[in-house]
C-alpha cells in the first residue's frame, strides 16, 4: 500500500495544495493498484473522504475525487491518501478500502496486522480487514478522553505486525502517525 499526505499552513495556495497532492496520490499507485482513497481534515470535527476500488490514476479523475478537492479550503488541516495493495477483505467491498472511519477516529494503514483476530475479538470489530481493528481500537481505549503522542504509542505497540498509520483524532484536530 502507499500513503501520502499534506499538511496545510495557515497561508497555503489551496490551488497548488490540490495539484500537489493530487500528484502524490498518483505516484503512489505503485505501492497498490486495487484501491485508493483520501480524507480531507478541515478541523472541528470536520472531514471529507472518497475510497473507490479502482487505480489511483482512475480515481483522480473521478467525479467523487474532484468533489472531495473542492473540499480542501483555508481551513484544511491536512489531506492524507492512500493507495491499496489488498492483503485480505476483498476490495470491491469499498468498507475494506481506505480512509476507514470508526466514530472519533479516520486514517490509513499500510501493512499487516497479525494479531488482528485477537485485536477484533477484543474490540468488538467484525470487519474483513485488518486495517479496521486499528481504528476500532483507538476508538474503544480513547472514548472517554482525547489522547497524546505517548497514549498513542502504546496503543500501536499492542499491535503485532510491520505496519504504518496515519490517524486523525477528530475531537482534537491531532493527527498522529506511527510505524512499526
Amino acid at each position: 500500500c502507499g500513503i501520502t499526505g499534506v499538511i496545510l499552513g495557515r497561508h497555503a495556495n489551496i490551488k497548488k495544495v490540490r495539484q500537489h497532492f493530487t500528484a502524490l496520490l498518483s505516484l503512489t499507485e505503485s505501492r497498490g493498484t486495487d484501491a485508493a482513497g483520501a480524507y480531507v481534515y478541515n478541523g472541528d470535527g470536520e472531514v471529507f473522504m472518497a475510497k473507490s476500488p479502482m487505480r489511483a490514476s482512475t480515481f483522480i479523475k473521478s467525479r467523487r475525487f474532484m468533489g472531495l478537492m473542492q473540499t480542501i479550503t483555508k481551513d484544511t488541516l491536512h489531506v492524507i491518501g492512500h493507495t491499496r495493495a489488498a492483503t485480505q477483505g476483498t476490495p470491491l467491498n469499498n468498507s475494506n478500502n481506505h480512509p476507514i472511519l470508526d466514530e472519533n477516529w479516520i486514517g490509513i494503514h499500510n501493512g499487516v496486522i497479525y494479531n488482528d483476530g485477537l485485536l477484533a475479538s477484543q474490540y468488538g470489530t467484525s470487519a474483513e480487514v485488518d486495517s479496521a481493528v486499528i481504528f476500532s481500537m483507538l476508538n474503544a481505549e480513547t472514548k472517554d478522553r482525547p489522547i497524546g503522542r505517548k497514549r498513542f504509542a502504546t496503543l500501536m505497540s499492542k499491535l503485532a505486525g510491520s505496519f504504518a498509520v496515519a490517524a486523525t483524532d477528530l475531537r482534537t484536530d491531532r493527527l498522529f502517525l506511527a510505524r512499526n
